[in-house]
């Protein structure tokens, strides 16, 4: 049979962490969550695991709470991400800089397509220049 806990809701978790008195973000970060799942919830979005409410009954205790922060600040110094991962981020990061690229010069017409059109609709308006008459083919006889 499995085992059933009680559910902690947004109101019993703010408590907790103001018992804790540490900020929203500084429990995010000691318990190695994003701030915005915090948030959801406190705001009772999503439901709270069980190690939530563990994690708060522990750092209430202030000798538990102040080695937790001496190990995740530990953790997060150390942190650094891998050549691998940084590399796939930077990756990342430029193809979305090429794609903001492209999309602000779609918008503005300053691609290869907004190019194509200006330079069509620069030809069309332009004056036709009068084409000269080719000289007549023949031998240099008749042309005197």
């Amino acid at each position: 049979m499995p085992i059933r806990y009680r559910k902690i809701s947004g109101a019993d978790l703010a408590k907790g962490i103001e018992a804790a008195n540490v900020t929203t973000g500084q429990f995010a970060a000691l318990f190695g969550v994003q701030p915005k799942r915090i948030e959801r919830w406190l705001k009772d979005e999503v439901e709270i695991p069980h190690s939530v409410a563990l994690f708060v009954g522990l750092i209430a205790d202030p000798l538990v709470l102040e080695k937790a922060l001496v190990i995740t600040q530990y953790m997060v110094d150390k942190s650094e991400p891998a050549p691998a991962a940084r590399e796939k981020r930077q990756k990342g990061e430029k193809a979305e800089k090429g794609a903001k690229r492209a999309r602000a010069e779609k918008r503005e017409g300053n691609g290869e397509a907004g190019r194509a059109r200006r330079l069509k609709a620069r030809r069309s308006e332009a004056p036709r220049r009068p084409v000269a008459e080719a000289p007549a083919t023949g031998s240099a006889s008749q042309t005197r």
